[in-house]
């Protein structure tokens, strides 16, 4: 064989190497993902329990919406101006029971706290000096999501002192 036809038969073999390789470098790009799309999928698994409990959960809220809207509603529009004890026997005597007896759904136990405000808030309130107490808790409340300007009795504050 002639030194020249070497040459060029070496040049088709790295050709013709080239020319498969790429396809098996693509093969192995797609195995790659086909595991990582594996490994996906069945991290998702978990989450779909996860989801399929939280829908059951919202759904279950969706339910005693109308009820918990009603109270908190009707806690913000009229109980500002009224004592602790009064506010209390209001939602939770009067109100409360109306709503039980009418057969409204009605989350239980039923606390205008959680569902008016969050942990978070009511700890910055306490951080600026608001006490702790149901009653200072629920004033932050009306001061905060009341349309209309709270009328709010400080407790804690002497009267002629």
């Amino acid at each position: 064989m002639p030194y020249g036809t070497c040459r060029c038969v070496n040049a088709t073999l790295r050709a013709s190497a080239r020319h498969f390789r790429a396809p098996q470098a693509k093969a192995d790009l797609m195995e790659r993902r086909l595991i990582a799309a594996s490994k996906l999928i069945a991290g998702l698994g978990s989450e779909r329990e996860r989801w399929t409990r939280d829908i059951a959960e919202l759904e279950a809220r969706r339910d005693r919406l109308i009820g918990d809207c009603l109270l908190t509603s009707s806690f913000l529009s009229y109980t500002g101006a009224f004592t602790a004890t009064y506010r209390h026997a209001m939602v939770y005597d009067m109100w409360q029971d109306d709503v039980r007896e009418r057969g409204v759904p009605l989350t239980q136990p039923f606390r205008l706290e959680a569902l008016l405000t969050s942990d978070v808030e009511t700890t910055a309130w306490a951080s600026e000096g608001l006490p702790s107490d149901e009653l200072s808790i629920q004033n932050g409340i009306l001061t905060v999501r009341a349309n209309r300007w709270p009328l709010c009795i400080d407790p804690q504050v002497g009267l002629g002192t």
